[in-house]
């Protein structure tokens, strides 16, 4: 049988540790990754493999060779410029021939039934079958939901926790027929997790999901690569590849190399791997720890860190849980590395040094953006090179705005971004902005294919991303900027074809401009809270309308974030206004002063969005209706942008003369109630149980359901518990769809 393994990516996740090799080639149990991984599928029957290629290609032909080694057949294609998963496959299209074949990415540990998967593919009459595994977590990887037969009817690929409708994660391993390669376009970039697998689903062809029997571990980043390598300490179908020895059993084995050295009164506690040639100094101490070809000096104590070839760490020093010491560098005698360091290659350390955090060298930054498209980190984390990278990469794909505030050192970082996005070849644009809601709207005005906004606070540093609609921007993009950003290359456009840098400085004044065209005649007196800039943009527009800002009480009181992406306010009485009753309240506000379109949150209450299309409104949802929702949002961004949200409800009072609990008492609600339920079954089986009782079911954010009595929304948490948001005409309505939605969960 024919296997086709993927081993061209950069593997940026993993840096430090793939700064010096391709990922595939990490050293595991003595020998790479890859061979690991040919062992196994030469075990399952795979004796023609063709690898393919794009990073660092040579090492990986050079140690391989044709494959006689280890008795199969290995041959090679590489890739001038990365093509994607399939697009890399489509590659090997002469190799593959006629036959239905494997592929497989060459960053994971397995011992997966692989012939089993072929057997299952085959007999399932299957284009395309995806190999499966439990996971807790599956936000790094394609969450993969199946009917009961098997087949895959919902691919989410590395998306929040919220929107894997299973636990079930692809490993990246598939059973192919060679009618699944015609799909695939010539010579031109194609993923197989992003693009082919939802054309392929919603075309109706027969993909499918099999669990296997056996294990697999992915190895993605530094933590996951000593978790897999532990994690195999209690595996032996794994080791096939190992030329040391398993001390013990289960959670008391350890491994060690037949090369290493071991001083005298070393002790090389349970959860150990020592691979390669490495040198333990008398009286060291491990635990729990992967040391590969490094020395370590008399007395010195390492618990739960990984060690790469040709690193060393001196006589006396302590290495805390969590850290990293990549190939070459050195940690002085007696030093100290404090929990979750991580030092790149050759870095030098002198003795008694004191260390905690990322130390790179000449190499960027690690990033990684939360699920607000935000990085949130020390001053230091974030280097004028990272950034300049990050801009370049940003570049690639359109115009470019940045914004700062807070700090010399938040717009030293924007100009080194918009640089990088200049030396891309891309319009660059430095925003006189002062809050993120500001230059996300200053970016939709100048037409910008993203925005980036650095602010900073003493010693703490944020980044946010913005699409060009004012959106937090896609993970696929952010995951590019991370890329970037832990690549030392710049890779720019030709010199004839460099971008400019234009610097805007009327942004503020585009802003209020653009929140005063709400207004429609009218007065009222109002409080406002004063939290910073974007209270100030809010202050100037409301007395630019002759509105009356007062601190007496027996006022609305409206209150900002200083980031300006969200209001709080109170009626007259004192009485705060939920949440979702404002987002209500400001889109019938906005009907009512002659807006007809509305981009709402995908959680925006469904009866209030009933009742506006009663009306005549149209609705449009960010995240189900795709760029018909982001234009709508883009020409009035309300939702995200608390100035906009407050200055609708207030020009509406203003124009009829009415108190804000009046026009609260006016705006039509539905009862809402959120309960927290825990589960016992898989996601997966919950979900298919919830959506076989209901009406009707979407899966977007989340499970949104519907019945005769309303609607029900439901997100899952942490610790397998499931909150369920309900909304019907009355309380005791909603009250039934959420014990209704709370027992299936239970007993699924």
């Amino acid at each position: 049988m024919n296997a086709v393994i993927l081993a061209g990516g950069m593997g940026t996740r993993l840096h430090p540790l793939s700064i010096k090799r391709p990922k595939p080639m990490l050293p595991f149990f003595d020998a790479p990754l890859l061979e690991h991984i040919i062992l196994s599928l030469k075990s399952n029957g795979f004796s023609d493999i063709c690898i393919c290629l794009c990073h660092m290609p040579e090492l990986v032909r050079d140690y391989f060779g044709g494959g006689e080694r280890l008795g199969v057949r290995i041959e090679y294609r590489l890739e001038a410029e990365p093509r994607g998963t399939a697009g890399a496959v489509k590659l090997c299209e002469d190799f593959i021939g006629g036959e239905d074949f494997l592929v497989m990415s060459g960053d994971a540990v397995s011992s997966l039934d692989l012939a089993s998967l072929m057997l299952r593919h085959r007999e399932a009459g299957a284009e395309l079958s995806i190999a499966l595994y439990a996971c807790r977590d599956v936000s790094e990887y394609g969450a993969v939901y199946c009917g009961g037969d098997g087949r895959v009817l919902q691919i989410n690929e590395k998306s929040a926790p919220e929107c894997a409708y299973s636990q079930l994660a692809s490993t990246g391993i598939y059973a192919v027929s060679t009618s699944v390669l015609k799909a695939v376009p010539e010579g031109c970039a194609c993923d197989f997790a992003s693009e082919l697998f939802p054309r392929l689903i919603s075309a109706g062809r027969p993909v499918y999901g099999f669990c296997l029997p056996g294990c697999w571990f992915d190895v993605g980043s530094p933590s996951s690569y000593r978790a897999a390598a532990l994690y195999a300490l209690s595996h032996d179908e794994i080791l096939i590849s190992a030329r040391g020895r398993v001390r013990g059993q289960g959670s008391e084995a350890s491994y060690v190399s037949s090369e290493a050295k071991l001083g005298e009164g070393a002790v090389i506690a349970p959860g150990c791997v020592i691979c390669g040639a490495s040198e333990l100094g008398p009286g060291a101490f491990l635990r729990g720890s992967v040391v590969c070809s490094a020395q370590i000096g008399e007395a010195a104590v390492v618990c739960g860190s990984v060690l790469f070839p040709g690193s060393s760490v001196g006589a006396g020093c302590a290495i805390g849980e969590g850290c990293v010491v990549a190939d070459g560098a050195v940690i002085g005698c007696g030093s100290v590395l404090e929990r979750g360091s991580v030092v790149y290659p050759d870095m030098s350390f002198p003795p008694s040094s004191h260390a905690s955090g990322r130390f790179y060298g000449e190499e960027t930054a690690s990033l990684r953006f939360d699920s607000s498209a935000t990085i949130r980190c020390a001053v230091s984390e974030i280097s004028p090179a990272a950034a300049l990278s990050m801009g370049c990469a940003a570049g690639k794909a359109g115009s470019v705005c940045a914004a700062f505030s807070g700090g010399a050192y938040a717009r030293v970082l924007s100009e080194a971004y918009l640089s990088g996005a200049a030396a891309a070849g891309a319009r660059a644009i430095l925003l006189d902005a002062k809050t993120p809601a500001s230059a996300a709207f200053a970016a939709i005005a100048y037409g910008a294919g993203s925005c980036a906004y650095f602010s900073q606070t003493g010693g703490r540093l944020e980044l946010r991303v913005y699409s060009g609609s004012g959106l937090s921007a896609e993970r696929s993009f952010l995951r590019k900027l991370e890329k970037a950003a832990s690549s030392p290359a710049l890779s720019r456009s030709d010199s004839t074809k460099y971008g400019d840098i234009i610097q805007i400085g009327s942004c503020p004044e585009l802003y209020v401009s653009a929140i005063k065209k709400l207004y429609a005649g009218g007065s009222c007196r109002i409080r406002l809270h004063d939290t910073g800039a974007s209270a100030a943009f809010l202050h100037t527009a409301l007395e630019s309308c002759g509105l009356i800002l007062s601190d007496a009480p027996g006022c609305a009181e409206f209150r900002l974030l200083p980031d300006g992406s969200e209001l709080s306010a109170a009626d007259e009485n004192g009485l705060p206004i939920e949440r979702d009753a404002i987002a209500t309240l400001a889109a019938f506000s906005l009907f009512h002063l002659g807006r007809q379109e509305f981009a709402v949150p995908y959680g925006f209450p469904e009866g209030a969005a009933g009742i506006l299309s009663d009306a005549g409104a149209q609705i449009f949802r960010l995240r189900r209706d795709g760029a018909a929702a982001e234009r709508c949002f883009s020409a009035l961004p309300w939702c995200f942008d608390g100035c906009f949200t407050a200055a609708a409800i207030i020009f509406l009072m203003a124009r009829e003369g009415k108190t804000l609990a009046e026009l609260c008492g006016e705006t039509p609600q539905t009862a809402r109630i959120t309960r927290n339920y825990k589960a016992r079954g898989s996601r997966q089986d919950i979900y298919h149980a919830l959506e076989g009782r209901f009406d009707a079911s979407e899966r977007i954010f989340g499970l949104k359901l519907r019945c005769t009595l309303g609607w029900a929304h439901i997100l899952p948490l942490p610790g397998n518990e499931y909150r369920v948001c309900s909304e019907a005409k009355s309380e005791e309505e909603a009250f039934l769809i959420n014990s209704r939605c709370g027992e299936i969960i239970e007993c699924a």
